[in-house]
């Protein structure tokens, strides 16, 4: 399920950008045919690279903003507690071995 909504995020995220950024050329450039008036189309996706570009940017910091650094992962020293087994493991048995008869 939540495969499923990532996915879509993503695809409906990818939609709305590229609705955006054709909004923003063709605002700059006045919806001209790019044969008619090449300086003014290439004007309307130079502004919606320039805006793709700042929001990459705004990303990234709020990423970095609100992420933070990673905590190291704590090492592990002497034998395994017998708590961290999982119930289908055991130290003489593989994790995979579904056999039942023990």
């Amino acid at each position: 399920m939540a495969s499923a909504v990532i996915t879509t995020s993503r695809q409906v995220g990818g939609a709305f950008g590229v609705a955006v950024l054709g909004a923003v050329a063709a605002a700059r450039y006045g919806g001209a045919a790019p044969e008619a008036d090449p300086a003014a189309f290439v004007a309307g996706v130079h502004a919606a690279y320039l805006l793709a570009g700042a929001a990459l940017v705004a990303g990234a910091v709020a990423a970095s903003l609100f992420l933070g650094p990673r905590r190291p992962e704590p090492e592990v020293t002497g034998p395994m507690p017998d708590a961290a087994l999982s119930p289908r493991s055991s130290p003489g048995r593989p994790a995979g071995d579904l056999d039942q008869t023990g």
